[in-house]
Formats: structure tokens, C-alpha cells, sequence
């Protein structure tokens, strides 16, 4: 495995959907948001350790060289992958979601996602433990369902996907 400078920087993101509308585990769409973030860690010049997909936002747990660097890849992968939604969705919405309180019943228009993400520095091992296992079991911590490794939208059933998980070694490198 390569060696990574400590430069790099760790983030645990999460990323939003609009109003909180629960759109993004409806039908077909886990697999296309699945596709993006293989592509985000292919073209966007990140790693990836972790992700789970729930539904209103996603957590993401992944390295890149600065939060400039971060913010492009997160920007790239939130319009690449609502084009895609957006297709599928026009002709075929079939929602079994219901409205939040409050909200309309849902439409292309309510599938969209929040401006911005939010992304915190994992810095020490201790948190970079935490961060994996809290994106990882994320749908049991939110009581979707009773153990977190049945959620099909978890990185746990997809470790093709990942880069191996990383640790600091004596010369402060990262692996």
C-alpha cells in the first residue's frame, strides 16, 4: 500500500439531502449514489475508508490532500450523481416515501440536496476509530434497524470499494 504524508488530511463528511426529504434510499437510487461515490474515489483524487448511505443524508469517511480538494470532489459527486437521479426520476417517480411533517407530497422538485456538506477533521486514532464505526453501524445509531451490518447501503457490504484503512506509523506517516 502507498504511504501518505501526514498532509493529508482525514475528513468524516456528511452530506445532506434538501429540507431533509428522505429521497435518497427510494427505489434504484442507493445504487446510483453507490455508483458516484466509486467514481469519487476513482476521479477525485480522495481515499475512502467508509461510507453509509441513509435516508436523508450520507456519511462519508475519506482523505484528501485539503479541504480545497475535499470541496471539489464533494461538489463534483453532488452534481454528477443528481444528474443521473434526476433522469430516473423524471420518468419514473415512484415514491413509497412519505412527506416530512409539514411538506408537500414529493416531487422531482424535493429531490435535491442541501447547499454545502459538512465535513470535521479526524485527527487522532481515536477518532478516526470512532468516525469508522459510527459511519459504518451510522443506520443502527439512527434505529432504521436493529444491527447495523443488515443496512444494504453500508460500505461494510461493499469493501471492493475502499482503500484499506489507514494508521499512523513512528515517522508520521499515514498507511
Amino acid at each position: 500500500m502507498e504511504r501518505i504524508l501526514q498532509s493529508d488530511s482525514l475528513f468524516h463528511v456528511r452530506i445532506h439531502a434538501h429540507r431533509h426529504v428522505p429521497w435518497l434510499i427510494d427505489s434504484g437510487l442507493p445504487q446510483i449514489l453507490i455508483e458516484h461515490i466509486r467514481l469519487l474515489r476513482v476521479h477525485g483524487d480522495i481515499r475512502l475508508f467508509a461510507f453509509c448511505i441513509l435516508p436523508d443524508h450520507v456519511h462519508l469517511l475519506m482523505q484528501a490532500a485539503s479541504r480545497a480538494q475535499l470541496s471539489r470532489s464533494i461538489r463534483l459527486f453532488k452534481r454528477h450523481s443528481m444528474a443521473d437521479i434526476m433522469r430516473v426520476q423524471r420518468y419514473s417517480l415512484q415514491s413509497s416515501l412519505q412527506p416530512a411533517h409539514g411538506q408537500d407530497a414529493l416531487t422531482t422538485n424535493a429531490i435535491r440536496w442541501r447547499r454545502g456538506f459538512h465535513a470535521d477533521l479526524v485527527q487522532t486514532d481515536e477518532e478516526r476509530r470512532n468516525a469508522y464505526t459510527y459511519i459504518q453501524y451510522n443506520a443502527q445509531y439512527h434505529a432504521l434497524l436493529e444491527r447495523g451490518q443488515d443496512w444494504p447501503w453500508s460500505s461494510l457490504h461493499f469493501p471492493h470499494m475502499l482503500d484499506g484503512m489507514i494508521h499512523s506509523d513512528r515517522n508520521g506517516f499515514l498507511s
